[in-house]
């Protein structure tokens, strides 16, 4: 409770859309404190809006518009390179069964 709920809530508002701002509509006027979120009852309001909090965990296709799309001005190809790029060093310094090599 509490800081885990407030995370979740936090990787909800960093990826979502205005359909999160009826969520968090839902919580202000149950009274819900941030500071004491349960990730249950984020669960909950999420589901009363039709959304599921495990599309907000998954990995981001690079060409997948995100809410702060409209003021990027990164280059799609150039970040994508760039995320291959990082996949690639990180595949290469895990070792076998994928774990970390330090």
């Amino acid at each position: 409770m509490g800081e885990s709920g407030r995370l979740l809530l936090e990787s909800v508002c960093l990826r979502g859309d205005r359909r999160i701002g009826y969520v968090l509509e839902t919580l202000h006027d149950a009274g819900t404190d941030p500071a004491r979120l349960s990730a249950e009852r984020l669960r909950e309001a999420l589901a009363a809006h039709g959304l599921d909090h495990r599309r907000y965990l998954r990995r981001l296709d690079p060409y997948e518009p995100v809410p702060w799309d409209v003021v990027n001005d990164v280059d799609r190809d150039q970040e994508s390179r760039l995320m291959a790029e990082l996949d690639q060093r990180a595949a290469e310094a895990a070792g076998p069964g994928g774990l970390l090599v330090i």
